[in-house]
């Protein structure tokens, strides 16, 4: 099956990109929205380099209509020979039940290999990490715990490592958010510089870090790809 995956550069489209490679699709393209400038949740730069990385042509919609032009783009995906969607949603109970609408009425299939709204998401951040998804974190939303303001100044831009994950964790049970950014709401988001299915790694990130509104994030100023070995 030829399939496009919504594609936010972060863990969990990853993630699905991996898990829909894994199923045997086809993936031809990586289907990107633009909402906003600047778009402070995921790095337009970072996201190039990742499909270089990959080897899977990038195509960006600029969105001033959200259900109108993703439903366009989905539809032209499907006059392109696309037979189906993957993405990366976990327990979004807006995104999903849009998707399966718009995929119904224009013949698309949908596949949302992490879809789990009563789960464990300790669970699936482990397995992304032991699966050999390494990312940084782009966007932080301070607006629910105190904590948030010192955990983003420490991890804004840099690794998710073990002791990364320790600190998450424990930031997560002290104050009931998710551990994978999703509840109460996309409280953290994410972007990749490696992966299994990347031919190349991104390195050399140099970034300034900014405000807005409660949101703490990374403006990416330069990044390249680097041999893996």
């Amino acid at each position: 099956m030829k399939v496009a995956v919504h594609w936010g550069g972060g863990k969990d489209s990853c993630f699905a990109l991996h898990k829909a490679v894994e199923r045997g699709f086809e993936v031809n393209h990586l289907l990107t929205y633009a909402y906003q400038e600047p778009y402070i949740f995921h790095s337009f730069k970072l996201m190039e380099l990742q499909s270089q990385a990959l080897g899977i042509p990038q195509q960006k919609v600029k969105i001033k209509d959200p259900m109108r032009d993703v439903y366009n783009a989905l539809a032209t995906l499907k006059q392109e020979g696309i037979e189906g969607i993957v993405t990366g949603d976990i327990a979004n109970v807006n995104h999903k039940p849009f998707y399966e609408s718009a995929c119904k009425q224009i013949g698309l299939e949908l596949f949302t290999p992490l879809w789990d709204p009563t789960g464990n998401h300790a669970n699936l951040l482990n397995e992304e990490l032991s699966a050999g998804i390494k990312f940084i974190f782009g966007c932080i939303d301070t607006t629910y715990a105190r904590d948030l303001e010192n955990f983003a100044k420490k991890w804004l831009g840099h690794l998710c490592d073990n002791e990364c994950q320790k600190e998450l964790l424990a930031v997560c049970a002290k104050n009931k958010l998710d551990p994978c950014g999703e509840t109460p709401t996309a409280w953290y988001h994410t972007m990749v510089i490696d992966a299994p299915l990347f031919k190349q790694k991104i390195e050399a990130v140099k970034f300034d870090l900014k405000k807005k509104g409660k949101n703490r994030y990374v403006d990416v100023k330069h990044a390249v790809l680097k041999p893996k070995f």
